[in-house]
């Protein structure tokens, strides 16, 4: 859960030119790490963990006010944060229904 909460934060550290990257402050490094982390065939908590802790960092920001870059408008940047925020959750969710069917 823990690195989901900072990999947001990874747009200070490779040189995109900003802080809050729509490329980062979304669900994109899910879809790209998740499938990594499947492969792996480590357990799919961790997974869900990941997700979730990407989740709450977009919920943090939209309390604080994170504006993303490339986003204009008053309240946009929080309503992209928040969609992607719900969206993390969803598939939070729907890889819990996974492992529950599994078993």
């Amino acid at each position: 859960m823990t690195i989901g909460t900072w990999i947001p934060d990874w747009d200070l550290f490779f040189g995109i030119g900003f802080h809050r990257s729509p490329l980062t402050h979304s669900i994109l490094p899910a879809l790209l790490i998740g499938p990594i982390i499947l492969k792996m065939r480590l357990p799919i908590i961790l997974i869900i963990g990941f997700v979730l802790g990407l989740s709450s960092h977009l919920f943090w920001d939209i309390i604080a006010y994170g504006n993303v870059q490339w986003i204009k408008g008053g309240n946009n940047d929080r309503l992209f944060l928040l969609a992607n925020c719900i969206a993390l959750i969803a598939a939070a969710y729907l890889f819990k229904i996974k492992v529950h069917n599994a078993t």
